[in-house]
């Protein structure tokens, strides 16, 4: 928001404080401001009294808020909505037939502003406000806030109205308020009680909204709307006084992204599926009669108290048959070796065969998993139903991923985006050299530790320095890196080769050598990303998490900056963006746009970084005809 649009948020929410629930006052906000921020959305704070003298009951909140709406007809909706135009914040909220935006319908939408009642509209019963309501919320000048916006955003697009920002999600705000800490809610009627110290009735929200509605829905429906307006003030001023004001903005503007990449699901080829899994069938039967030919012709492969005692008359001495366990072993014990091959083929079949399809929409064909932003606690996405996180990265399961006929996917992702975002935090001098020299670090690292120059460094000696530079990002000891490297890239290095790796690796990377020092010995409560991102620490938490957090969640940051300039870059190209799994973005574009739209793309990643970090992000793209497309 400019300053101008802060201001009179600030008026406006001033003008209607006498709209707050009996017991909260405002008070003018402290001066105090974190050196830098921008992020000033208005200059006073909703302060609740002790909880004695406020706590509302809920039939006091009934009778307050019953007086506190309208639900008018289409000629007052028409006025009514004339009268928010000018409106500079609008909390808004909607009750919808089911969770399926696609088969599912909006029924109410709540509109509210401070001092005024809040507005239900019944897009059952009034006609013609879909015009005037996409000129309120498409106004550039007026902030809207939701809490779970892209649910609220979904329906509206689907119902033919478009939300535009700026946008302010309250449960987002809170998510990054109380990142790291424990048994923590962003649900409205646990931050109301946190914040305002009401109770929010939740009854009505499973009740049936197809049919004629109750007084009790309408109050309920209204109730949330006045609630958000008030979370507003406090959410909003913690946000700035905990340094979190960037990372909120790029939040909050990545949101049109999300809503767009939740409708527009992607595409499952079902007959290469069929043929994919008549495979891995064949290899589960193959494996079972492997496994029981070499343990024991009755084991129950699912039993890990049958594996340990199979195990054990092989003369393998295992304390558990966890994967992390039996990695180690792959390579020493062709019994061992089965059990994880049974295993991984059960495990697709299970987890990607069976239960893809069922994914499948009805209407759309496709599918369309559920994003969280702030899915994970270095910020990144999360995925589910399904969770393409979890596809293999084999070829084999990637091909049933297609574009629509007549389509192409154009799929980017970022090259050693950790190591750059490490550069970057370290301020280490040879790899932020390396990387404006546009040199591959992992050549570099491998002649380092094996004492040769770049260019005479192998592809093998190349992966065993990948396995190093990202074991060592995190402060692994010298035995996690043996097995680190054995099974996570297929390179054996002994415990005493590990040692000797960590030591040559520090003394040349000598900023991320001083900058895991400097971690270890701090007694600081919180961790960030470059962008201001905030992990609160619990005593007990280690070292590796104190390094992981910072890069993984910067990583997290460069990505949802790039979602946030997406869509208004892409415009003009038809594309779609299908998918998000890590640091890639796959979108969908017709065939003659592909080579825009992957410029583009490209274009948006690799800028991402300006402003943040001076070490250069680079973003490898292709057109294919499947997901496996990408090597």
């Amino acid at each position: 928001m400019r300053d101008d649009q802060r201001n009179e948020v600030s008026k406006q929410l001033k003008a209607g404080k006498d709209n707050l629930s009996p017991g909260v006052e405002i008070r003018k906000k402290s001066p105090s401001k974190p050196k830098g921020e921008t992020f000033n959305l208005f200059d006073y704070n909703i302060e609740a009294p002790p909880e004695s003298e406020s706590k509302i009951s809920n039939s006091q909140l009934r009778e307050q808020m019953n007086a506190r709406y309208i639900y008018p007809n289409t000629e007052q909706a028409l006025d009514e909505l004339a009268n928010l135009v000018d409106s500079t914040v609008l909390a808004i909220d909607t009750e919808t037939t089911g969770l399926d935006p696609i088969t599912d319908r909006v029924r109410l939408v709540q509109l509210g502003v401070p001092g005024k009642p809040v507005l239900l509209l019944d897009m059952d019963t009034i006609t013609s406000v879909s015009g005037p309501l996409n000129e309120l919320l498409g106004s550039e000048k007026t902030l809207k806030l939701f809490h779970n916006a892209k649910f609220d955003i979904e329906f509206l697009k689907i119902a033919g109205i478009d939300v535009k920002g700026p946008l302010f999600d309250t449960m987002l705000a809170e998510l990054l308020l109380t990142s790291g800490l424990a048994g923590t809610s962003a649900k409205l009627s646990d931050m109301s009680k946190k914040y305002l110290n009401v109770e929010l009735p939740k009854e009505q929200q499973l009740s049936d909204w197809t049919g004629t509605l109750t007084q009790e829905q309408l109050e309920y429906a209204a109730r949330d709307v006045a609630v958000l307006l008030e979370l507003y003030t406090p959410l909003s001023i913690a946000i700035e006084e905990s340094g979190l004001s960037r990372v909120a903005e790029l939040e909050f503007e990545a949101l049109p992204a999300v809503v767009a990449l939740e409708l527009n699901g992607i595409f499952l080829d079902t007959r290469r599926l069929e043929k994919l899994t008549a495979v891995l069938q064949s290899e589960l039967e193959e494996s079972v009669m492997e496994c029981r030919e070499l343990l024991d012709a009755g084991i129950n492969l699912d039993s890990p108290k049958q594996l340990l005692r199979a195990l054990s008359a092989k003369g393998i001495r295992v304390d558990n048959t966890s994967a992390s366990t039996l990695e180690k072993l792959r390579n020493r014990h062709p019994e061992v070796a089965a059990i994880l091959r049974y295993r991984r083929a059960a495990k697709a079949i299970s987890t990607f065969s069976n239960k893809l399809t069922d994914h499948i929409h009805p209407v759309s064909g496709r599918i369309h998993p559920s994003y969280w932003q702030i899915g994970a606690s270095t910020g990144r996405f999360s995925c589910s139903n399904p969770n393409l996180q979890q596809i293999p990265k084999e070829a084999r399961f990637r091909d049933c991923f297609v574009p629509a006929p007549g389509n192409k996917f154009v799929i980017a992702d970022y090259s050693q985006i950790e190591l750059r975002v490490a550069a970057a935090i370290s301020r280490d001098p040879v790899m932020i050299k390396a990387y404006k020299n546009n040199e591959d670090l992992h050549r570099e690292t491998a002649a380092v530790l094996i004492g040769k120059k770049p260019s005479e460094i192998t592809k093998e000696e190349r992966q065993l320095a990948k396995a190093v530079n990202f074991g060592l990002l995190f402060a692994m000891g010298a035995r996690g890196l043996s097995n680190y490297a054995e099974s996570g890239y297929g390179v054996k290095m002994s415990v005493k080769e590990a040692q000797e790796f960590i030591e040559r690796f520090f003394n040349h990377y000598t900023g991320l050598k001083y900058l895991k020092r400097r971690v270890g010995l701090s007694s600081q409560h919180e961790v960030r990303t470059l962008s201001g991102r905030r992990y609160l620490l619990s005593e007990d938490t280690g070292l590796s998490v104190k390094l992981n957090i910072p890069v993984q969640g910067t990583a997290a940051d460069l990505l949802k900056i790039a979602l946030g300039r997406l869509p208004r870059a892409l415009e003009d190209t038809g594309a779609m963006i299908v998918a998000i799994v890590h640091d890639e973005i796959i979108l969908e574009v017709p065939e003659s746009a592909a080579e825009k739209a992957k410029r583009i793309l490209v274009e948006v990643m690799e800028g991402a970084g300006d402003g943040l970090m001076d070490v250069p992000l680079v973003a490898e793209a292709t057109i294919a005809d499947s997901w496996a497309g990408k090597a």
